[in-house]
């Protein structure tokens, strides 16, 4: 995947392996922040997830 924050991204400029790619990504961060008890970031990320989800 292309070098980019995350929140700069371009999601149409992106093949669909890599947003498959940016998706489990999120999901290893939003893991990473419940089990750091972080559940603000983690229910962000996973809203985000959900929105990216049904645009695949």
């Amino acid at each position: 995947m292309r070098r980019q924050t995350k929140e700069t991204i371009n999601f149409d400029s992106l093949t669909p392996k890599e947003k498959k790619q940016f998706v489990k990504q999120l999901e290893s961060e939003m893991r990473e922040a419940a089990r750091n008890l972080d559940f603000e970031t983690a229910a962000r990320i996973r809203d985000r997830v959900e929105t990216i989800s049904k645009n695949l």
